[in-house]
């Protein structure tokens, strides 16, 4: 729902915002490395390999050669003084400020554009918008449910971050690392609720904000590509802003009606190899506007404690795990093979272009059938959750400082 949201204006944005913020970085840098000797690839020296080295491709010949590769630099240097050039002018620290200048040089001008605030996303349009009934053993009632006014705030407190670096002892992987938000600048988010609930048996009318604070959000993702040789090294300049032509260099595997891939298709060209990600610390807050649920000022007062503070980090690295659990799995690896199929279509340099080209329309699994209280169930379940949950923090809380002042 977000990206949908945010989707016209990033259309609408990026082509201004590259020819005036990226284009004269990426020139003045091109125009650097095109003075010096750039050193274009042998022939003689390629290996019959048929996906590329990116440790050759992307790292000065030394480092290649520390990393397990050559140091013949089979395609070239000029990958490696674009790399260079991008960790100078984009991923480099700024000595003054401590941070990325991912911050300064892309975040900024890009959050400004959209939000007027630099390092803040807004999100105006309803996240969520629903309304309906309630009817299952032991709760018939009207409810409402509104999730709005998203705000993503301190996107540019990135501290560090690295890119597409060649992993050694591996001539496909590719490694990935960004830390965002400090102590003094956490990376914040913040979403509007409004719950109302009528019936026999309980009546709730609640309006607030519920926010997040995230102090040292790290996450790592390490990629494998096989990139074909020939693609990559005959890939047109005309093409290099289009990421599905870069995609097209990648094999993609065989598919089955379903957009699944089959049985005997067992190598793997593109994948999420693994994933991690953690906070160092994590705040909750619930600014309540108008409040009819018992508990909540008081669980608010809680999460601030130190005690609110380490619950809320363990729940939050713990749901973490789970993501990182999901997108390891298939689910992920289904997207990304159906990408591959797709991208060959949408690559204006290749054969199999097609203007007119959407989408592969894939046969529908047949999902099992639900009643129609299912809906209902699901709704309740997600009203009375909270009420628990704060419940639970308020008694957790209650008798530990109880037995703190007992043991006094």
């Amino acid at each position: 729902a977000v990206f949908q949201t945010l989707k016209p204006w990033i259309l609408k944005t990026i082509p201004g915002f590259f020819q005036e913020t990226v284009r004269q970085s990426v020139n003045n840098g091109l125009n650097d490395i095109v003075s010096k000797d750039v050193k274009c690839p042998d022939p003689s020296l390629q290996r019959q390999e048929e996906f590329v080295d990116f440790r050759e491709l992307l790292l000065p010949s030394s480092d290649a050669a520390a990393a397990g590769a050559t140091e013949k630099t089979p395609y070239g240097d000029m990958g490696a003084k674009l790399m260079q050039l991008v960790n100078e002018n984009l991923l480099a620290t700024n000595p003054k400020t401590g941070l990325s200048l991912i911050n300064e040089n892309l975040i900024n001008p890009f959050t400004l554009s959209q939000s007027n605030i630099s390092g803040t996303l807004f999100v105006n349009d309803d996240l969520v918008n629903n309304e309906g009934k309630i009817d299952i053993p032991g709760l018939k009632a009207h409810y409402s449910l509104k999730i709005s006014n998203a705000t993503l705030n301190n996107i540019n407190s990135v501290s560090a971050v690295s890119m597409l670096m060649p992993a050694i002892s591996n001539a496909h992987r590719l490694d990935n690392k960004a830390v965002v938000g400090t102590a003094t600048k956490p990376l914040e988010g913040e979403v509007k609720i409004m719950l109302k609930v009528t019936g026999d048996q309980m009546n709730v009318n609640d309006e607030l904000y519920f926010k997040i604070g995230l102090d040292t959000a790290q996450i790592t993702a390490a990629l494998l590509a096989m990139a074909d040789i020939k693609a990559l090294l005959t890939f047109p300049l005309r093409d290099i802003k289009n990421p599905y032509c870069w995609l097209a260099t990648i094999p993609a595997p065989k598919l089955d009606a379903f957009g699944i891939r089959l049985k005997n298709a067992t190598t793997v060209s593109a994948s999420l190899l693994e994933m991690t990600a953690s906070v160092k610390a994590a705040k909750f807050g619930i600014d309540c506007i108008s409040c009819s649920s018992p508990g909540l000022e008081e669980l608010h007062t809680e999460l601030q404690t130190e005690e609110g503070v380490q619950e809320s980090t363990n729940l939050v690295n713990n749901a973490l795990k789970k993501v990182q659990q999901i997108v390891e799995g298939p689910f992920i690896q289904l997207q990304i093979d159906r990408i591959l199929n797709e991208a060959p279509m949408r690559c204006p340099h290749l054969s199999t272009y097609n203007s007119s080209f959407t989408k592969i329309q894939y046969e529908q699994m047949k999902a099992p059938s639900y009643s129609d209280d299912s809906g209902s169930f699901v709704i309740s379940i997600a009203i009375t959750v909270p009420e628990v949950c704060n419940l639970f923090f308020l008694c957790s809380f209650f008798f530990d400082h109880l037995s703190n002042k007992c043991g006094t």
